[in-house]
């Protein structure tokens, strides 16, 4: 059998590093002149439009698998690195790229590639090799959990764990230590800080058809210095079955874990297609909860292999999962209890039928917001082949805010690879590859978009999303997270608007060496702000000299924000929301269409703008009629010959000549005409009231 490798770091190799470090700095001088901020329908781009590229020109597909804040401001990219220089045979590799608050890539060790702008090596060797997840479990102490996956099929998939300074020094002793049970495969590993040091780490185990072996989703514990903390692992979920996906972990407060999985079937469980289930163990190792973990549920389907969780303090935890076709929701208890019935809490209904209901809902992942309040997202297959994302806010108590999920995106064209965050204000932002672009350029691929809703379920952009980035040749695998500090913004952008870093793989950059292979990696920052909307209603008619207020609905209209209509139009507008926590406000307009003549008749727009700077273009709301008293041009309360003969002094003037006058240009057209002399001859001899369509004093 030909035992799994992994490569420890080797000393730097300067000439295949500087060429294309001169050529990232090249691509980053050319883009850095570019337009430094760009607007897009509810936020503003603050990095380069195309944007930042991180490294380019070096010869690899990579993509990043996970984004880890680094607690200074700066940021960790954990990638899937498959460079030919290590060797041709090799497939990928685990690499990390370390970055500081300006995304300028600091050095990571003393290794194969310390410095590049493109990331260390971690983990390499034969097969295929990567990072699955990082986190900070100490200030300046990354650990990070590797798989290796042999390429023959005589070895067998294992998984790894190592910890690093800040310089990037392994902690863990000088190789990454392996946590699964040689000659048994072994996968998706998942790690979670103990908050003192260490760290909790869970694995799936298949021995394989005829093993002695039972597999099954396990946990065990290390300490600050990589050593188990327990005599032996805890079996989450295990049997004859193995275990049918990875694990969730979240902390329980009392220096113990809360795992959610999707687990097998267990002896005194007749059920054949498994269960979600949730267990609790004490930060000795012991299971609290009986063998196998707790359903949160009494149906018997479990549609997805991956449920997730959030701690609950000390009420316990939150674990959202799809079964029959639906997200759910429950609340366990320390003690194990469901505190939200048998049935949990239902997500997925009512249904947005946006563009049209759904028929399937799977994939949920839940996160928390810094008012507490959580936000889940999943995927919906709906009728006629379309994709959406979807999201609902959900209280710690089980009330859910909005009225109906909120779709976020939804077509027929293919969303893949979906990452979410939690920004500043309470807003969700998700990023997704998206494979519209593929219908108008067959030989293009993938092009990465944005979303984000805020706490009260209104979208910041259009039904369809952002894109983020449209460009040939593919961007894949986005991730988001939240900056650790704000990005500078430019002259007339709101600096404290919620913003959110993006990273992307992108295949736009060609390699120095033509016959490799070439991805890059690019960042980009998008500061989000309101995006406003009004309810389709009809022309409100204004006659000019007079007032009315019209009530509109709509969306995200803020308190404090501007209206107008134009010149010579008065405008007071005032926003209340409809409800303190869902969608909805009415907005009531006082308008006043100026003194005669300064108001020009016809349609206006309404103008709004509110005070983060999102705006809004009603077209033709109003329509400003003429006051048919302008007739009585010379205002004596009679249509007569003074009318006449003022009209007569000024005929054929324009507006902007020196002898024209607004009150002779009955029909404030700009000129003094015979549409004018009309206007008066239809009403000579009347009064004024009569003229105005109002009856005479008595």
């Amino acid at each position: 059998m030909t035992r799994t490798t992994w490569r420890q770091p080797e000393a730097p190799r300067p000439s295949r590093n500087t060429s294309r470090g001169t050529a990232a700095l090249f691509w980053a001088a050319v883009l850095f002149l570019r337009d430094p901020a760009t607007l897009l329908a509810g936020g503003t781009r603050l990095l380069e439009p195309e944007g930042r590229p991180l490294c380019t020109g070096q010869p690899g597909l990579r993509d990043v698998t996970a984004v880890v804040p680094d607690g200074a401001y700066g940021y960790v990219l954990l990638t899937r690195d498959e460079r030919p220089d290590l060797s041709v045979a090799e497939q990928a590799d685990a690499f990390l790229l370390h970055l500081d608050p300006g995304l300028l890539p600091l050095s990571f060790g003393d290794g194969l590639y310390a410095g590049s702008p493109c990331g260390a090596i971690l983990l390499g060797g034969a097969g295929t090799q990567y990072s699955a997840g990082g986190a900070f479990i100490a200030p300046g102490r990354l650990a990070v959990a590797m798989q290796s996956v042999a390429d023959n099929a005589s070895d067998f998939p294992q998984v790894f764990v190592q910890a690093y300074d800040g310089a990037g020094d392994p902690l863990f002793g000088p190789f990454p230590v392996r946590v699964s049970t040689p000659r048994v495969d072994s996968r998706f590993p998942v790690l979670l800080g103990d908050g003192e040091g260490g760290l909790f780490f869970a694995w799936n185990e298949d021995p394989g058809t005829g093993s002695p072996q039972s597999g099954g989703l396990f946990l065990q514990r290390l300490d600050s210095a990589g050593r188990t903390a327990w005599d032996r692992r805890t079996v989450l979920s295990g049997g004859r079955d193995g275990v049918a996906g990875p694990a969730v972990l979240a902390p329980d407060g009392s220096g113990g874990v809360y795992a959610a999985f999707a687990g097998p079937r267990v002896e005194d469980d007749p059920n054949d297609h498994g269960r979600v289930r949730v267990q609790r163990v004490g930060g000795y190792g012991a299971p609290l909860w009986p063998p196998g973990g707790l359903p949160p549920w009494d149906g018997n389907r479990a549609d997805d292999p991956r449920p997730w969780i959030v701690a609950d303090g000390p009420e316990g935890a939150i674990v959202v999962f799809a079964a029959d076709g639906k997200v759910r929701a429950q609340k366990m208890s320390p003690a194990g209890d469901r505190q939200w019935g048998a049935e949990g809490v239902l997500l997925s209904d009512p249904p947005d039928p946006y563009p049209t209901p759904y028929a399937f809902a799977s994939g949920p992942r839940i996160l928390a917001s810094d008012d507490g309040s959580l936000f889940v997202t999943w995927e919906e297959a709906r009728e006629r082949g379309v994709t959406a994302l979807v999201a609902r806010r959900i209280e710690r108590d089980g009330r859910l805010p909005w009225p109906r999920p909120a779709t976020l995106v939804a077509h027929d064209a293919g969303i893949w690879k979906r990452r979410e965050t939690v920004l500043a204000g309470d807003l969700l932002a998700v990023v997704w590859e998206d494979g519209r672009s593929v219908r108008t350029d067959p030989a293009d691929a993938t092009d990465v978009y944005v979303q984000a809703v805020d706490r009260r379920g209104r979208l910041k952009g259009p039904p369809t999303g952002w894109p983020l980035i449209k460009a040939p040749r593919g961007q894949q695998s986005p991730a988001i997270i939240r900056p650790g500090r704000p990005f500078a913004t430019p002259a007339g952008v709101d600096g404290s608007l919620p913003q959110a870093l993006v990273f992307w793989s992108d295949g736009r950059y060609p390699p120095l060496e033509p016959w490799w292979s070439s991805a890059a990696l690019l960042a980009q920052v998008v500061a989000f702000n309101s995006s406003p909307s009004i309810a389709a209603v009809p022309t409100v008619t204004v006659r000019e000299s007079s007032e009315t207020t019209i009530v509109l609905h709509g969306d995200d209209l803020q308190e404090g924000l501007i209206a107008g209509a134009g010149e010579g139009i008065d405008v007071e507008a005032a926003a209340v929301p409809d409800s303190p926590d869902g969608p909805g406000d009415t907005l009531t307009v006082r308008v006043r269409a100026g003194r005669a003549p300064g108001t020009p008749p016809g349609p206006h727009d309404l103008s709004i703008v509110n005070p983060d700077g999102g705006t809004l273009l009603v077209p033709a709301l109003l329509e400003v009629t003429l006051d048919p008293r302008r007739v009585d041009v010379d205002r004596s309360g009679r249509v007569d010959g003074y009318d006449l003969a003022v009209l007569a002094r000024d005929f054929g003037r324009r507006e902007g000549d020196e002898s024209y006058s607004g009150r002779a240009d009955i029909d404030a057209n700009g000129l003094v005409d015979g549409a004018d002399l009309a206007l008066l001859a239809a009403r000579f001899g009347d009064s004024i009231e009569t003229a105005g369509g109002v009856a005479p004093a008595r």
